[in-house]
């Protein structure tokens, strides 16, 4: 919200306040997030903003705590070895393998199963809004204000456990619902995914990067309830307990197994194999200009 894109055109199932992502504003509850804050000692020129937050009268400004985050934000980093190859074989192999399971419309292709271990075709299309096969409206291909729950409450479409459903519920949990919309919009991150040199010989991967005003509220949350958890939907008729995220799970065999519910009854896919390898990363604090200036003075 205030961004030039919030104020001409935001779709209020993605409006999130600045304090989601950036310290020093109220948060979608009005809650100013826990920053880092520093004593007044060290602050003797007063460069530093003050710690909001004070209600001792008896002391002078001047002698608060200096709000060390004002204008930053949380940074975690994952470098992610990605292995397409195994992706593609797995798909082709499971499309071979339930090639009579499904009638038409369906079409049992590889990248049928693709979709629906992800939630999206391969040129981003959502399969909750072009269930049979990828569409080539541009209007399709960059929507991203669908509701899950309203529009797809069994999962018939995106399964539950796909990994956009994983990522982000929105309304899963409450079909329709702008309530459990928003507790949803308070795991929100600021992501994204870049491409890095990979060595001679070694499989390809991106760097994942992602903005937050509380990394255990937001990207761990994320990470540990909604991606390896097993409750996505109140009214889905399988469990997933046993069942890993399909791009980011173990991969180590412990699975029981993707599930795909049709009408004609729950299809079963293989456990997936390991697809993505965590091989570094790591937590950062982003400092505001305010901070960079105070850092950056002369001693």
């Amino acid at each position: 919200r205030g961004t030039y894109k919030g104020l001409k055109n935001a779709d209020p199932l993605h409006l999130v306040e600045p304090g989601e992502f950036i310290l020093g504003y109220p948060d979608n509850r009005g809650n100013l997030p826990p920053v880092p804050h520093l004593d007044a000692l060290y602050d003797p020129s007063n460069e530093l903003p003050v710690l909001y937050g004070n209600t001792d009268y008896a002391r002078n400004t001047v002698n608060n705590m200096r709000n060390l985050g004002m204008n930053g934000s949380y940074l975690a980093i994952r470098q992610l070895e990605q292995d397409p190859e195994a992706f593609q074989s797995y798909c082709e192999d499971e499309a071979v393998r339930l090639k009579d399971r499904l009638a038409p419309p369906y079409r049992l292709s590889a990248d049928f199963i693709a979709a629906k271990l992800v939630g999206r075709w391969r040129n981003g299309s959502p399969i909750v809004r072009a269930p049979y096969s990828a569409s080539k409206s541009e209007k399709i291909i960059s929507d991203n204000s669908f509701e899950l729950g309203l529009e797809d409450p069994e999962g018939l479409r995106c399964p539950f456990g796909a990994h956009i459903r994983r990522a982000n519920p929105r309304d899963s949990l409450n079909p329709g619902s702008m309530e459990q919309v928003a507790i949803s919009n308070r795991h929100r991150m600021l992501r994204i995914g870049r491409k890095y040199e990979h060595a001679k010989g070694a499989k390809p991967g991106l760097l994942f990067m992602c903005l937050n005003g509380d990394l255990e509220r937001q990207f761990e949350f994320i990470q540990q309830t909604w991606i390896h958890g097993n409750v996505i939907s109140l009214s889905c008729p399988i469990t997933l307990s046993g069942e890993g995220d399909p791009l980011l799970g173990r991969g180590d065999g412990t699975d029981i197994g993707f599930t795909v519910p049709t009408r004609d009854g729950p299809v079963k896919l293989e456990a997936t194999p390991r697809f993505i390898t965590m091989r570094g990363g790591g937590y950062f604090f982003m400092a505001g200009k305010r901070l960079v200036t105070y850092l950056s003075r002369p001693v």
